[in-house]
């Protein structure tokens, strides 16, 4: 609002791409690799300094990443397989061109990673990925993050909807609440 800018016009990376409904299996390995560019905010060239100046000026009272969304100087110079990850995603397809470009190039260049079946074929690939989540990037970087599990879809954030995520909210909500409950009764038979 300060900026007069429409949600549209810096819109997050998340809303912008999704799993494709045929390879919902790697949901999870793919929302944990994208998570943090998920969360990130585009910003094209024009808005860019004012979006930039008032990020410094004001306390946000929280933690934003946003990217701006320059022209890409290279290609990606590795092969997309077809099962790359890449292959596995869309971009949403109403979005601003500028958007759809850049984020279809900056995918090929940072998550081109060979969705492995196998260890065997994890090992024979330079930059690949699991369904348990575990990525390899180059010779010597590997990485798997299991601090939520992989199939919480009340931490997801990609795609264009979000009924998934408010439906596994609300069921955490629920049980939640019969946990309250029990340790209410418990509290109220130790008072007796």
């Amino acid at each position: 609002e300060d900026l007069e800018l429409e949600p549209s016009d810096i819109p997050f990376v998340g809303e912008l791409i999704q799993v494709t409904a045929e390879e919902s299996e790697w949901q999870g390995a793919i929302e944990r690799r994208l998570h943090d560019f998920g969360l990130s905010i585009l910003v094209k060239e024009e808005d860019f300094t004012r979006i930039r100046d008032y990020v410094n000026d004001t306390d946000l009272k929280n933690k934003i990443v946003y990217l701006r969304t320059l022209k890409h100087k290279q290609a990606n110079k590795y092969e997309i397989k077809e099962n790359s990850l890449i292959n596995k995603i869309e971009i949403k397809d109403d979005i601003d061109s500028h958007f759809y470009e850049w984020l279809e190039t900056e995918l090929q260049l940072r998550h081109n990673l060979v969705c492995c079946e196998t260890m065997d074929e994890f090992n024979r690939e330079e930059y690949a990925i699991t369904k348990k989540g575990q990525i390899r990037s180059g010779r010597t970087r590997y990485e798997k993050d299991d601090r939520q599990r992989i199939d919480d879809k009340s931490k997801y954030i990609l795609g264009w909807s979000n009924v998934e995520k408010i439906k596994a909210l609300q069921k955490q909500i629920s049980l939640k609440g019969i946990r309250v409950a029990e340790i209410e009764e418990e509290l109220r038979k130790i008072k007796i």
